[in-house]
């Protein structure tokens, strides 16, 4: 028997490869880890947020962790769309954005990146939406 707890990952995702980067791994149960989270210049929301709207809607979503690999506007710039997302299913759940969103793990550097959106308020260019 199957454990549906266990850590095999079942499906793994890499939308817009080569264009800013995310990937998504899909594990059972519908718990997934979203690493890098891109904002496409075309003003589109970011492609995890497009990935993940399906899955959201079905049982046991979850994300066990959102990871941030480093600074590059091409890696984070969907990071706090994909977090609205999140707050959002969460408020429809009647719960917290923690109840969706289990973990974020940013790279050392990332009080820079927290100063950046508090002096710019968004953590990508403006020409980029």
């Amino acid at each position: 028997m199957k454990d549906e707890q266990s850590p095999a990952v079942t499906s793994l995702y890499f939308p817009h490869a080569g264009k800013g980067q995310s990937v998504l791994v899909r594990f059972p149960g519908n718990r997934w880890v979203v690493v890098d989270a891109n904002h496409t210049a075309n003003g589109m929301s970011p492609a995890a947020v497009e990935l993940l709207r399906g899955p959201a809607q079905e049982p046991g979503f979850e994300i066990l962790a959102v990871i941030l690999t480093h600074l590059h506007t091409d890696h984070y710039s969907g990071i706090l769309e994909l977090l609205e997302f999140c707050a959002q299913l969460a408020g429809r759940r009647r719960g917290r954005l923690g109840d969706i969103v289990k973990g974020l793990i940013l790279p050392k550097s990332y009080d820079l990146f927290v100063q950046y959106v508090r002096d710019v308020g968004r953590p990508y260019p403006r020409w980029a939406c």
